[in-house]
């Protein structure tokens, strides 16, 4: 049997969509497209197929509009059963926008006080947000953190993709769709961790012991008198000699500055960078095969924008606002790479806002995700300990210089 015949059977009064209701999206756009979480007994063949369905199986390979649903299958979250989403039981366009600002909102400003490497050290009394106690860097220390941030930030969706499929009534739809869905929410870490990590340093003794020595200095400091500390610098992460070189300097020089949230941004760009790529190839494949031209020529713009985000979060990330800032080299344009960083980042941020506040205005009940705010706080928990990964790391901390 037909996805057309099984359509006209879809509701006693309207089957179809009726050409002469009010348009749900929009002028231009079918009757079936609603804004998410209201309810149309069209969608019922769509709920029960799910996130896999094959547009191949309408019948006489039509694309009517109507009979089409209103958003690439893979992007329905419903359950199987046409009376579990009717009108209230879903979560509206408004609802689903609210739940992405709050998991933003509140695990940033959360991160801005536990990223914060000297405040997460007070605050736990030195458990936490140590730096390294030995004489050398590791360079496996500056590894572990983005790790940490990929894994913290991928948990996040597989957990909330989760409690999806095992959510009765969802059990028909794919995990991996989810997931690969989840990535391209709005998250603005990014953006938070860049201002943060460019914009504030503190002044800390930390690294009195670990100062690099300048070599052309080193005959000229041993023959000075000294009340002083022993300094030494390991260049092992630069593909240098990994020689350890000592020096004496004057303890009474000024505490320098440190970049308390520079592990965070590390951590933070390579996670994003992923997840961007997941976003973008997998709205860009779902929007290719969609056969309804008329809403596929509304996203048009949308999707492109979302395409485009992780050449420019890419560039961004290793040409406005460098990964690594070594100590021993003076930038005088911070303030202007560091607004510059902000301002790029926070476009590739908008891409995603802009996509599913266009995105939400069609799918009506086919967009019925189960536990929104257990999803919330999943993404809230897990949002938190992949922007501060020196949170799992009370040794192993990342020197937050850069070097």
């Amino acid at each position: 049997m037909g996805i057309t015949s099984l359509v006209t059977r879809a509701g006693p009064s309207n089957p179809k969509g009726n050409k002469n209701t009010p348009k749900g999206a929009g002028n231009g756009l079918p009757s079936n497209a609603k804004p998410a979480g209201q309810f149309e007994p069209s969608y019922t063949t769509w709920l029960l197929l799910g996130n896999t369905a094959l547009y191949g199986a309408i019948r006489d390979g039509t694309s009517d509009p109507e009979e089409l649903p209103p958003i690439p299958v893979e992007w329905i979250i419903a359950p199987s059963s046409n009376s579990s989403v009717s009108d209230g039981q879903c979560p509206s366009m408004g609802e689903t926008i609210n739940s992405f600002v709050i998991s933003d909102v509140v695990s940033g400003v959360i991160a801005v006080i536990i990223c914060c490497r000297p405040i997460l050290k007070k605050i736990t009394c030195g458990f936490l947000g140590k730096l390294p106690d030995k004489p050398s860097r590791r360079c496996s220390s500056v590894w572990y953190s983005r790790l940490v941030g990929f894994s913290m930030t991928f948990l996040g969706n597989l957990f909330a993709s989760l409690v999806v499929v095992n959510t009765e009534g969802y059990d028909h739809l794919s995990f991996a769709i989810i997931f690969a869905l989840y990535a391209s929410r709005p998250r603005m870490n990014m953006v938070l961790m860049t201002l943060f990590w460019v914009f504030v340093t503190v002044r800390t003794s930390d690294w009195s012991t670990y100062k690099p020595v300048d070599k052309g200095k080193e005959k000229e400091q041993s023959t000075e008198p000294s009340s002083a500390v022993l300094t030494t610098a390991d260049d092992a992460c630069d593909g240098r000699s990994s020689e350890t070189q000592t020096t004496e300097t004057d303890a009474t020089e000024p505490l320098e500055k440190e970049y308390v949230y520079l592990d965070s941004y590390r951590s933070t760009v390579v996670a994003e960078m992923i997840l961007h790529l997941i976003s973008a190839v997998f709205i860009g494949v779902t929007w290719d095969r969609f056969p309804n031209s008329i809403i596929k020529k509304h996203m048009e713009g949308n999707v492109f924008f979302m395409a485009f985000a992780p050449a420019l979060l890419f560039g961004t990330a290793f040409f406005a606002i460098p990964l690594h800032w070594r100590r021993d080299r003076r930038v005088d344009d911070r303030w202007l790479r560091g607004l510059t960083g902000v301002v790029l980042f926070g476009a590739a941020y908008a891409a995603p806002w802009v996509y599913w506040c266009s995105f939400l205005k069609l799918p009506g009940s086919l967009w019925c995700p189960p536990k929104l705010p257990l999803q919330t706080g999943i993404w809230i928990a897990f949002s938190l300990i992949g922007w501060c990964p020196h949170c799992l790391m009370p040794i192993a901390g990342v020197n937050a210089n850069g070097l």
